[in-house]
């Protein structure tokens, strides 16, 4: 991290949408965030929920989604 030099913006999950370049501008040059979901994970069970998403709802989840999918497994799996 020692190597980031320039103006730099750390942001949120939220920040993970397709309209920041557009809505930010330059400004989003040299930004970085973190997120809890890769929506192209090769995990295998990430890619099958993904793609069960998809087939189910027509639309690719969002982090929202994959973390209650992920809290509904690990209480399923407690049961």
């Amino acid at each position: 991290y020692f190597d980031i030099t320039g103006p730099s913006f750390l942001g949120i999950n939220a920040w993970n949408n397709p309209r920041l370049i557009s809505t930010a501008g330059p400004a989003a040059e040299r930004s970085f965030f973190v997120d809890c979901f890769l929506k192209r994970n090769p995990m295998r069970d990430s890619h099958r929920f993904a793609e069960d998403f998809l087939k189910a709802y027509q639309r690719e989840p969002d982090s929202l989604e994959a973390i209650t999918y992920d809290g509904a497994r690990f209480l399923k799996e407690g049961i």
